[in-house]
């Protein structure tokens, strides 16, 4: 018997076959129908990107200050209650 091999559809293959209209119903990540169904979807979408963009940059700012306030407040505690480790990194955990 012959082997027959199965090798990974490209983004190419992928496009060709959506254009002569061999896929299934889902369409590809990124490309949209020409016809005036999926465009009026596409558009409605695009709509509410620029809000959620908005809103994942804002969440993004708030963590990152509040990480930096937590860091200072952090290094606050410690420098007043001046904390010494008493255990050495450079120790083994587990003994073996």
């Amino acid at each position: 018997m012959a082997k027959t091999t199965m090798n990974a559809a490209t983004f190419r293959d992928l496009s060709l076959a959506g254009e002569q209209g061999t896929l299934v119903s889902a369409p590809l990540a990124g490309l949209y129908n020409s016809d005036s169904s999926s465009t009026s979807k596409s558009q409605t979408k695009n709509k509410h990107s620029g809000l959620s963009n908005f809103m994942a940059v804002s969440f993004f700012i708030v963590s990152v200050v509040g990480m930096m306030v937590s860091l200072l407040y952090f290094r606050k505690v410690k420098r007043e209650t001046r904390y010494v480790p008493t255990f050495s990194l450079k120790e083994a955990l587990m003994i073996t």
